[in-house]
């Protein structure tokens, strides 16, 4: 049996309408609102999506306002793929700025383990992007590790959980878009993380290369993270054209993990 989308069930619901088959009314209209259930369990995860049982509630009770309902821009969204939905309802957010265009915020909308946003390096039919799936692979790096011998790295601190540390700052960092595909975030934690490079000094700071890449089997993409210790004026030079942005990161206070 073909699975009809919202789309397609309410534009036969509209259909029917018109032609007053009241069965197939009733029967369209327990399909629609059985998928608009379907979609608010599926996003009822994250806080800023609205609720939308009142609203299946209506079209079961009185599908013939169909065309009154689709007035509304939190109904028509729904009929779209879930990262339009995401997009529509999230609140934007000024934590990432672009390099392509100095100082120009991404409005990025951000949800646990998701940042949605323009891409401005892609062509605009396919610009709006879901940074998501995000996966560690800094331990696979070796140099940043406690136990690494290169003094040339900076490390971080003996059973420092950094994998750990590294989602939290993916959910809540700031930072920059630097190119297509890759992202650098930026965080302030409550005690220090590691040492910088060729010194013993320590530091509270980290930085996250984060790159968009194809999945290794299936469909899709995911986000690998490597990150770093850092120092304040390693950061002061990385944001040299948004000094706005080094005192958002300076207000920022992650917890650190062991």
């Amino acid at each position: 049996m073909i699975q009809l989308t919202l789309k397609s069930l309410i534009k036969n619901l509209q259909k029917n309408i018109k032609a007053n088959n009241t069965a197939k009314i009733d029967s369209l209209k327990s399909e629609i609102y059985r998928k608009l259930i379907l979609k608010h369990d599926r996003f009822k995860k994250y806080n800023s999506i609205h609720d939308l049982l009142p609203l299946a509630k209506q079209i079961e009770n009185d599908p013939y306002q169909i065309e009154t309902y689709l007035k509304n821009s939190n109904f028509t969204i729904l009929q779209k793929r879930d990262i339009d939905i995401l997009n529509h309802f999230g609140k934007p957010n000024q934590s990432l700025y672009s390099k392509k265009y100095i100082n120009s915020h991404l409005n990025e909308k951000r949800f646990p383990a998701k940042i949605i946003f323009t891409n401005p390096y892609i062509q605009e039919s396919k610009s709006l992007q879901s940074w998501a799936k995000p996966k560690s692979i800094s331990r696979s790096y070796g140099e940043h590790l406690y136990s690494s011998k290169n003094s040339n790295k900076s490390k971080f601190l003996k059973n420092i959980d950094f994998e750990k540390m590294e989602y939290k700052v993916f959910d809540k960092g700031y930072g920059i878009l630097d190119s297509s595909t890759r992202i650098y975030l930026y965080g302030l934690y409550n005690k220090d993380i590691g040492t910088l490079s060729n010194s013993s000094e320590r530091t509270k700071y980290l930085k996250m290369q984060v790159d968009r890449v194809n999945r290794n089997k299936g469909r899709g993409y995911c986000c690998e993270l490597h990150s770093y210790p850092i120092s304040l004026a390693e950061i002061e030079r990385d944001f040299s054209l948004n000094k706005n942005m080094i005192d958002k990161i300076k207000d920022t206070s992650f917890k650190v993990y062991n």
